[in-house]
């Protein structure tokens, strides 16, 4: 409806004698879908942005199998590599999955956690989102035997880092292995992982 300029200045003014809740009420009255769309748009663009900054590269993907590990040594394992490699933990991490059971015969109590482990493992190596792998024997025998670890160095597939520096403290009770899977990405990261577990700088 098009409205005459008189009638145009008689809606301003009475606009303007609104008191400053009425002006609120009569916007949000007239303008709500624009105003909502708006505010969703505004809502998406800010999210969508804080997530690409706040992102972090991922240096490495490191599983626990069958390996229990403190807050300390998780450290260790995660922030301490990204400060060696000389990168900034405010934009690098190694992410670390824990609690993960591997078993060939697990009993009937955990039968269903092995199983949700072995399918998030396999999910994992087939996204390319897990490089490096600590576990115990009976995991290191189940992931050798189906061929999930590659060839690290001397024609072997593990590393026993048990007496490595940064395991010193962990008081495991078994021996602890190391393995790479072999579809890695970032299998030179996997080797400096190694190294700096090794040297316990």
């Amino acid at each position: 409806m098009n409205l005459t300029a008189q009638e145009r200045a008689d809606r301003r003014e009475a606009f303007r004698r609104m008191s400053a809740a009425q002006k609120a009420d009569y916007i949000f009255s007239y303008y709500k879908l624009p105003i909502v769309l708006t505010l969703l748009f505004a809502y998406i663009l800010c999210y969508g942005l804080y997530r690409h900054f706040s992102r972090k590269e991922v240096l490495l993907y490191v599983a626990c199998a069958n390996v229990v590990i403190s807050e300390d040594t998780a450290e260790a394992l995660s922030g301490a590599f990204v400060r060696d490699s000389g990168k900034d933990v405010r934009k690098c991490e190694v992410l670390l999955y824990r609690n993960l059971y591997l078993s060939d015969n697990p009993t009937l109590a955990n039968h269903q956690y092995a199983y949700a482990s072995r399918l998030k493992l396999l999910a994992m190596i087939d996204a390319e989102q897990i490089d490096v792998v600590l576990m115990n024997q009976e995991a290191y025998d189940f992931l050798a035997e189906n061929e999930y670890l590659a060839t690290i160095a001397y024609g072997t597939n593990a590393v026993n880092v048990s007496r490595f520096p940064v395991f010193q403290n962990a008081d495991f009770t078994d021996s602890v292995f190391l393995g790479v899977i072999p579809n890695s990405p970032r299998m030179a990261s996997a080797l400096e992982y190694i190294a700096y577990l090794e040297s316990g700088r």
